[in-house]
């Protein structure tokens, strides 16, 4: 699930990381919000990152540089199968279904267990989340993702669409050159209907 951001306060921690700052979040300031665009505006600013494409953007990337990570979710059945089809919850498929329609080069799954993982890799059900890791087990975790990724893509030229909450992306940004985030700060509710709009459903 996505926590719900509060899209002022992430802008003004962007421009505070773009700009190399690192203040405190302003008085009455989504502290989350804030410290999670600080983080992105660093990336931007440490990699000289072009500013995030927005959905439509995305679309007309050329198909062989664009890669989807998708976040991994609660929901999942109960014996062992290929990745794509291990999480059930309505949100999942409809990231999927999305991820799909973009046509991309490569679609992977973000695993709170298992890491990256191809959507035909058999997997066992598990019950484990980045949002109840430890800060040294989540970066662990994301050291093992990017090298991963380094074996089937290319950070610095590839494009990376994340759909994926923040603890699962917030690691994995500052070594991505090129990335969007179309679900940035939206709520439950609001992605459901976003990703509905997207699939024509």
């Amino acid at each position: 699930m996505e926590i719900r951001q509060d899209p002022k306060a992430w802008q003004a921690g962007y421009e505070a990381g773009q700009a190399g700052r690192t203040p405190p979040p302003p008085p009455g300031v989504d502290g989350l919000a804030f410290y999670s665009g600080v983080i992105e505006g660093q990336a931007v600013r440490g990699k000289n990152v072009p500013q995030r494409e927005s959905p439509a953007q995305v679309l007309q990337l050329p198909l062989e540089t664009q890669v989807v990570l998708i976040s991994c979710v609660k929901s999942k059945r109960t014996s062992p199968c290929a990745a794509g089809e291990m999480y059930i919850s309505p949100l999942f498929g409809k990231m999927l279904a999305y991820a799909k329609s973009l046509r991309p080069r490569r679609i992977f799954i973000l695993s709170a267990k298992y890491g990256l993982l191809d959507l035909k890799t058999v997997i066992e059900p598990y019950e484990q989340t980045l949002n109840k890791m430890r800060s040294s087990a989540r970066a662990a975790w994301a050291q093992g993702v990017l090298a991963g990724l380094k074996e089937q893509i290319d950070l610095d030229r590839d494009h990376i669409v994340f759909l994926a909450g923040l603890r699962y992306r917030e690691l994995l940004l500052p070594h991505i050159r090129h990335y969007s985030v179309p679900m940035e700060g939206m709520s439950f509710g609001r992605q459901l209907k976003w990703l509905a709009e997207q699939n024509h459903v």
